[in-house]
Order: structure tokens, then C-alpha cells, then sequence
């Protein structure tokens, strides 16, 4: 008699969604859930949660699959967030007379919907993930890590100036204290994302470089060398492995490559570039391959392609070194570096490189 009373009680949630919400509420694909429900504003957010939190339905973001699996309770209710894509740029001045160093964006944009708009304004992101392409603002907020820019900037939380979120209760909460922000965003999902500050950065002067290298130790090795040193100008810092480059129609070789502001002292840079590279057996490129490296650094996320399995790992120098000296010929993989020594490495599973293409 319990199954179909069980039965009975989900359409009849899924009959009063679709009172408030209409066809925007659709049959999950996950048989642990109940239904999927787009909101459009921060307001039917609210709605949502209370509506969940009177029947005690836990809620759960979906995003693009490109980063962790989030943890399903049986009988939750989704939240897509793909309606909420609204981004907005501070309109006054700062002390410098230019507009503050910031955007704010709706959890379900993709991080390259928002490189591109703040592209047209000479603005880029601090800090985005290697899966741009697909990635939404809310499940890279929600996982953290390093991605393009973590050289200079460090991880994405450090870079996220604020947040509004929709508590369980339905309460729209705004958070800009460091330490209660942080608390807020690992809440583990008991509050939803509906709205994110995060920093930009000033572009336009950015300039490329890669090298190739035939140990991937050496590799990691000049890395650190670059690391070390305070006065490298380095926004971001990267590689991939030689099955990858191979991929890309380079040679199979590691290559290392990373971006800076020419804005002053190039010279300098370019000569400790130079040396480094070179007594780590580094080969650099010539400007249009390294321009091509660049317009690769994605990690291979194709909009209406399916996401690649890939395992992700936080690694310390000494890590990554012990893995390169027992990666095989056919393992892909790549990474980004923070000006810490943190590694992010993304290891492809078999055939993602050429299914995601």
C-alpha cells in the first residue's frame, strides 16, 4: 500500500510546480528526484524554497556536469538555473576614475557568455574555469578551484566579492564578509546561488608565450623556477601533456604556456623568460603557435557535445613531478598553476580528447 501512496503524493507535487511555475517544470531524468524546475527571477527562487521547505523537499542545483557531482537526496526537487543568465557592470566611478573592478552575474550564465560581454568593455575575468565553454557561474562558484588566471589571482573563491542566496527558508540572503561568504558558499547546496560579485581585470594588453619540452620534469621544474621568483609577471600559467598537444596538431611534447600584461619591464621579463626556459631544456615557440596554444588552453568541454570523464586533482610541485615520471605515452592530462605551488590537474579517461571534438 506504500508505493502508491509514495506515488501518489509526488504527482501531486509535481501537479501543484506545475500550478507555479507552469512548463517550466519538467520529469527529471533522475529517478531520485522528483521534478526539474526552472526559475526565472530571484523571486520565484524564494517561492521555490518555500514551497520545498513547507513539504521538506530538499532542493539541488544542476549545472553543466563539468565539475563535481553534487550530492542527491532522494525526492529532491532540481533547480536549473539555465533561465537565470543576467549580468550586470558597476555604473559609477571608482577613486581612479574608472569603473570598480567587478560584474555581477545570475548563477545559470556560462563563464564564456561572460568573458565574451566583458571582452567588449576592455574587462576580463580574474579567474574562469578551463571548462568555460560550458561551465555555469553557480557550479564553478559552488565547486571552487584554479582555472585560467590562478597565477596571479589564486583560487575562484578567492575572487568572489560577494553573493546573494536564497536560504531553505525561501530568506534572499547578501553576503560580503570574507569569512561568512566562505561559510555561505560551502554550505554544501543549504542555500541556493542566485546571484555572484566577482573581480574582473583590466585586458588588452595581454601577451602569450609557450614552450616545449621533451621531460615533462623539466617542465615542472621551470614552472617552479617561475614560481619562485616574485618579480614574473604571470597571470596565468599552464600545460599539457604530449598526448594532448599531439591532439592539437603540435608535436608530442609537453608544452607549457602561460599569459602577461605588457604593460612595463617586458624586457626584463623576457630575458629571465629566456634563461629559465632554456636551462630547463625549454624550446619556445614562435608567436603564432603560442597564440595557437592559447586559443586551446580549454580543457576539450564542447557546447552540445557530451562532457569528457575526467578525474581532478589539487597537486603540490613535488606531485606533479612524480607524476610525469610515471605518465605512459597515451595518458592525457593537463594543468593550470597558482602562484602558490597548487596544481590543478585534469586526467582525460579513454577517447574523451578526440569524442569531444
Amino acid at each position: 500500500m506504500g508505493e502508491p501512496i509514495m506515488q501518489k503524493q509526488q504527482t501531486q507535487i509535481f501537479s501543484d510546480l506545475e500550478d507555479l511555475f507552469g512548463e517550466r517544470v519538467e520529469s527529471p531524468g533522475d529517478p531520485d528526484a522528483l521534478a526539474v524546475v526552472s526559475p526565472e527571477s530571484v523571486e520565484e527562487v524564494r517561492r521555490l524554497a518555500g514551497f520545498a521547505g513547507e513539504r521538506e523537499l530538499p532542493l539541488v542545483a544542476v549545472g553543466a556536469g563539468t565539475g563535481e557531482a553534487r550530492r542527491r537526496e532522494g525526492g529532491a526537487v532540481l533547480v536549473d538555473f539555465r533561465r537565470m543568465r543576467a549580468m550586470s557592470l558597476p555604473e559609477h566611478e571608482g577613486p581612479d576614475g574608472e569603473p570598480p573592478l567587478w560584474v555581477e552575474v545570475e548563477p545559470g550564465a556560462t563563464w564564456a557568455e561572460l568573458v565574451e560581454e566583458l571582452r567588449h568593455r576592455q574587462r576580463g575575468l580574474a579567474v574562469y574555469p578551463t571548462s568555460a565553454p560550458q561551465a555555469t557561474v553557480g557550479g564553478w562558484v559552488s565547486d571552487d578551484g584554479l582555472g585560467i588566471g590562478s597565477f596571479e589571482y589564486g583560487r575562484l573563491r578567492e575572487n568572489v566579492l560577494a553573493a546573494s542566496l536564497v536560504a531553505d527558508d525561501g530568506r534572499l540572503l547578501h553576503v560580503s564578509d570574507r569569512e561568512r561568504l566562505d561559510r555561505a558558499l560551502d554550505s554544501g547546496g543549504e542555500a541556493l546561488i542566485v546571484r555572484v560579485r566577482v573581480r574582473t581585470r583590466r585586458v588588452g594588453f595581454d601577451r602569450v608565450f609557450a614552450a616545449a619540452f621533451n621531460s615533462g620534469r623539466d617542465l615542472v621544474r621551470a614552472a617552479g623556477a617561475f614560481i619562485a621568483n616574485r618579480e614574473v609577471p604571470l597571470w596565468h600559467l599552464a600545460f599539457v601533456s604530449p598526448t594532448l598537444a599531439a591532439a592539437r596538431g603540435h608535436r608530442s611534447r609537453y608544452i607549457l604556456f602561460g599569459v602577461y600584461p605588457a604593460l612595463g619591464g617586458v624586457e626584463v621579463w623576457h630575458d629571465l623568460r629566456h634563461r629559465t626556459l632554456t636551462a630547463h631544456g625549454g624550446e619556445e615557440m614562435d608567436p603564432p603557435e603560442a597564440n595557437q596554444v592559447w586559443g586551446e588552453r580549454f580543457f576539450p568541454v564542447v557546447p552540445g557535445h557530451p562532457v569528457p570523464q575526467a578525474s581532478r586533482s589539487f597537486l603540490s610541485l613535488p606531485e606533479l613531478e612524480r607524476l610525469v615520471d610515471a605518465a605512459g605515452p597515451k595518458d592525457a592530462f593537463q594543468g593550470v598553476f597558482s602562484g602558490s605551488g597548487e596544481v590543478l590537474v585534469l586526467t582525460l579517461g579513454p577517447d574523451s580528447e578526440r569524442s569531444s571534438h
